[in-house]
C-alpha cells in the first residue's frame, strides 16, 4: 500500500527524477561533463534517458537489487523507497545501464575490493520497514553527511542528483534514521530467550508481548535488529533472536505465539520528573588555549570570557559591527571546545547571530506567560527534557540583541538555569556574552534588562564598549550627527541639516524605510500593481530536517527566522533588496539594492535578471538563481529546517525594525509615525553618507532618548 504523503508526492518526484537522467555519473573513461546542472529546484521537463538505482551490501545477498529510476509504477516506486528504509547500512550507486547496475550490485566488476560478492552462507535481510524508523535516511556524501526525506520530492530528488554526481566506484552509504527518543538508564537483563518478533510499520504485537529495546551502538535505543554471522539470525548479544509469524497472518500484522520464554526485562530510573536522566552541569574549564587567528575586539572578549571567567556585555552604536564580532567569538569558542548556546531575542536576531530564539532555546514554550507562571510550575512542568539538557550541557550563553527583553525574563532566566544546572550562581555557572545597544530599540514591555538584579552581579559596571563605526566611517559629518542623536545631545545646526534633506519626491533608487509594517506592505504592493507585464511568482521550498519538526512546523520556523520570504511575485522594473549575504562574493552585500531588468529561462523556469547599484557609481549585473537558508535546530549547532528561494525582497519599502543590518545607498525617510526610542536613530543609521538620507516626514520631537537608558550608558566602565 503506498504511504498518503509518498502517493501525493510520487508523480512530482517522477517529473523531477527524469531530468537528472542526463547528468548520471559516466564511466571511468568518459569525458568529464563541461557544464552544470541546475539544482533540484530548478528541473524542468522530462526527457528521455534512463537511469538505475543500484543497492548492495558484502554480507547480505537481499541487499543486491535494481530499480528504475522516473518509473510511474507505484509498486517500483514503494519497494525502492522500503528497501532503503530497512535497518540496515547500503552502498548505492546510479547507472545509465541496467546490465552495469547489475552486476555491480552483486559485487562484480568492483575496482579495488571496494565490494566482496555475496556469500552463500550470509545472513538474510533485516525486517521490513520498523516503527522507529521514519521516512529519513541518512546520506554519507563526500561532502558530509545530509539527511533525505523520502516523501518529499524535492527531497529524494536533490538524493538521486548527488548520487549522479558522486564518481566514488564504491558507491554511497546510506542509512535509515532512526527515531526511536533516547531513553535514560535503560537496563536489559538477559533470560533465556528463545524467540522474538520485530514490529512492522502498521503491526501489533501480541497480546502481553514486550518489545526489545537494543542498543544500535549510537546510544539510542530502538526496535532494529542488526545481521550476525549466523544465518537465520537476528542478531541480540545472546542466542538468535529469529522472527516467528503466524500461519493465519492477515495483511502485515505479525501474531507472535504465547509459547514464547520471558522476554529481557526492561526497567529505568528517572532522575528529572518528566523522564530522562540527569546529566551533570558542563562549566568552563580551568585551563583553555585560545586560538592564536583571533585578535582585536574579539580577542579582548575572548579573554575576558574564558581567562576571567566574567561574563561580558558588548555593546557600541549602530553599525560598530556587535553581531559581527558575537560571530567571530562563537566560531573560536566553539573551535576551542567549548559548548555555546547562541541565541536572539527575536527569530530575525537568531538568524543573524547563527541561533535560535533564547524563549526556544530555554523551553519556555508558553513565551511571555511563563516568566509569570510559578517558577515550579515552569521547570517541573513546562520545559521539556530536551530543553533542560541543552541548559546542562552548554558553557556560554550568548544572547544578541539584548536590549529588546525585560528585566523580567532575565531574572526568570536566570532563576530557572540555577534550578535546572543544580547550582546557585548567576545563570546557574554560565557565562555569559550579552550584546546590544539599550539606547535603540527598548523591549515592547517591560523594565530595561539591565534592571534585574543577576545584572549588577555578573557585569556590575563593566562592557567592552566597540566605538569605530564601519559603516560610517568615510562620512565624519552623518557620524558625529548620529552620535549626538542617540544620546540626546543633538543641535539647532543637526535638525538645520536634516531639514536640508527634506523631499516631496525622493530619487526612484531610494528604499522608503516607515515605523509601521502596513505601511511597508501596501507601498510595496501599490507600486508592484503600478507596473505592467507578466508577474512571476516564486514560492519557497521548505524542508524540516530536524526529526522533530513537521512540515507546517519547518515553515513556521523559516518564517520567523529566515529573511527569505515564502513566496514572491516579480516583475521587470520591480525594485528588489537583498535580504542576505548570498551574493557577499559578488560583490553585492546584504541592502544592496537592484531593479529587475528581464528574466531568463532555465529548465522551463523563469528567473531575474537584476542590475544592483553599488557605491561609486558602480552597477552590477546579476542572473539571481535561488538560495538555501538553514534555521539552527534547538541544539544550536544543527540544522533544523531549509528554506530554498529566489534571495531577493521587494525594494520599495521596508519598516525600521526589518531593515536591521541593512546598508543602502539612497534611503526615504517617513519619520513623521515613529513611537518608540530609537527608531529615528536606526532609519537614519541605514545610510553609509548623508547624501544618500531623503526625509519624506519628520518631527524632532520623535527623536526619543530614553533617560534610564542614557544613564546606564553613561554609568559604563569600558574594559
Amino acid at each position: 500500500m503506498v504511504p498518503p504523503r509518498f502517493h501525493d508526492a510520487q508523480h512530482a518526484l517522477t517529473a523531477l527524477l527524469s531530468p537528472l537522467l542526463s547528468t548520471v555519473s559516466p564511466p571511468p573513461s568518459a569525458p568529464p561533463l563541461r557544464h552544470r546542472r541546475p539544482s533540484p529546484l530548478l528541473l524542468g521537463p522530462a526527457m528521455a534517458r534512463e537511469a538505475f538505482l543500484a543497492t548492495r551490501y558484502p554480507d547480505v545477498p537481499a541487499a543486491s537489487a535494481v530499480f528504475k529510476l522516473g518509473s510511474l509504477d507505484a509498486d517500483i516506486i514503494v519497494a525502492m523507497r522500503s528497501h532503503l528504509l530497512r535497518p540496515w547500512s547500503l552502498h548505492v550507486r546510479v547507472f545509465e545501464v541496467e546490465r552495469r547496475a547489475r552486476r555491480w550490485s552483486v559485487g562484480a566488476g568492483t575496482v579495488g575490493g571496494a565490494c566482496t560478492p555475496c556469500d552463500v552462507s550470509s545472513p538474510p535481510p533485516p525486517p521490513r520497514q520498523l516503527v522507529s524508523i521514519g521516512n529519513y535516511l541518512r546520506v554519507f556524501l563526500p561532502t558530509g553527511e545530509t539527511l533525505v526525506d523520502l516523501d518529499e520530492s524535492m527531497s529524494t530528488c536533490g538524493f538521486f542528483l548527488a548520487l549522479s554526481k558522486t564518481s566514488d566506484l564504491g558507491g554511497v552509504e546510506v542509512r535509515p534514521l532512526d527515531l526511536m527518543p533516547q531513553s535514560a538508564n535503560i537496563k536489559l537483563e538477559q533470560n533465556d530467550v528463545k524467540a522474538h518478533t520485530a514490529v512492522a510499520v502498521g503491526d501489533v504485537p501480541a497480546r502481553g508481548q514486550k518489545r526489545k529495546l537494543k542498543d544500535d551502538g549510537t546510544g539510542q535505543r530502538a526496535s532494529v535488529m542488526r545481521p550476525t554471522a549466523t544465518a537465520g539470525s537476528m542478531g541480540g548479544a545472546r542466542g538468535g533472536l529469529q522472527s516467528a509469524r503466524d500461519p493465519n497472518e492477515v495483511g502485515r500484522r505479525l501474531v507472535t505465539p504465547r509459547a514464547v520464554s520471558r522476554l529481557p526485562r526492561l526497567s529505568w530510573s528517572p532522575c528529572d520528573k518528566r523522564g530522562g536522566l540527569a546529566r551533570p552541569a558542563a562549566f568552563l574549564p580551568k585551563l583553555m588555549r585560545l586560538p592564536v587567528d583571533v585578535c582585536g575586539d574579539a580577542r579582548r572578549v575572548l579573554e575576558q570570557l574564558c581567562a576571567a571567567r566574567v561574563g561580558v556585555f558588548l555593546t557600541g552604536p549602530p553599525g560598530s559591527g556587535k553581531s559581527y564580532l558575537g560571530r567571530q567569538v562563537i566560531a573560536a569558542l566553539r573551535s576551542s571546545g567549548v559548548t555555546v548556546a547562541a541565541c536572539g531575542t527575536s527569530g530575525v536576531a537568531a538568524g543573524v547571530i547563527g541561533g535560535v530564539t533564547v524563549h526556544s532555546w530555554a523551553g519556555f514554550i508558553h513565551g511571555n506567560d511563563d516568566v509569570s507562571a510559578p517558577l515550579n510550575v515552569v521547570v517541573d512542568q513546562v520545559i521539556p527534557p530536551a530543553a533542560k539538557d541543552r541548559m546542562r550541557s552548554a558553557m556560554v550563553l550568548v544572547i544578541d540583541k539584548i536590549g529588546t527583553v525585560s528585566a523580567d525574563f532575565v531574572a526568570r532566566l536566570d532563576d530557572v538555569l540555577r534550578a535546572v544546572r543544580g547550582a546557585d550562581r548567576p545563570f546557574g555557572g554560565m557565562v555569559p556574552l550579552f550584546l546590544g545597544d539599550f539606547l535603540q530599540l527598548p523591549p515592547p514591555r517591560g523594565s530595561f534588562a539591565f534592571a534585574a538584579a543577576v545584572w549588577g552581579e555578573v557585569f556590575r559596571d563593566r562592557a567592552v564598549v566597540l566605538e569605530t563605526n564601519w559603516r560610517h566611517v568615510n562620512d565624519p559629518q552623518l557620524l558625529s550627527l548620529l552620535l549626538r542623536v542617540r544620546v540626546g545631545t543633538h543641535t539647532v545646526s543637526d535638525l538645520k541639516l536634516l531639514a536640508g534633506r527634506r523631499t516631496d519626491n525622493p530619487p526612484p533608487s531610494a528604499v522608503w524605510l516607515v515605523p509601521q509594517s502596513i505601511t511597508a506592505v501596501a507601498k510595496n504592493e501599490g507600486e508592484l500593481a503600478k507596473l505592467g507585464g507578466l508577474v512571476v511568482e516564486y514560492q519557497a521550498l521548505d524542508v524540516a530536517i530536524a526529526p522533530y519538526l513537521s512540515k507546517e512546523g519547518a515553515t513556521a520556523l523559516l518564517n520567523d527566522t529566515s529573511k527569505l520570504l515564502s513566496w514572491l511575485r516579480l516583475r521587470i522594473g520591480a525594485w528588489v533588496v537583498v535580504p542576505n549575504n548570498s551574493f557577499a562574493n559578488d560583490g553585492v552585500p546584504a541592502g544592496s539594492r537592484g531593479e529587475v531588468v528581464d528574466f531568463f529561462s532555465t529548465a522551463g523556469r523563469q528567473f531575474p535578471v537584476v542590475r544592483f547599484y553599488l557605491s561609486g557609481g558602480r552597477h552590477k549585473m546579476l542572473r539571481v538563481l535561488p538560495s538555501t537558508f538553514d534555521a539552527v535546530a534547538l541544539d544550536c549547532i544543527s540544522v533544523g529546517a531549509r528554506r530554498t528561494q529566489i534571495p531577493l525582497v521587494l525594494g520599495w519599502a521596508s519598516t525600521i525594525h526589518g531593515a536591521q543590518g541593512w546598508t543602502v545607498l539612497d534611503v526615504a525617510l517617513d519619520l513623521e509615525r515613529a513611537f518608540s526610542a530609537g527608531q529615528v536613530l536606526s532609519g537614519l543609521s541605514r545610510t553609509p553618507c548623508l547624501t544618500g538620507i531623503h526625509i519624506v516626514s519628520f518631527d524632532s520631537d520623535k527623536i526619543i532618548v530614553d533617560g534610564l537608558a542614557l544613564a546606564f550608558h553613561d554609568s559604563l566602565v569600558p574594559l
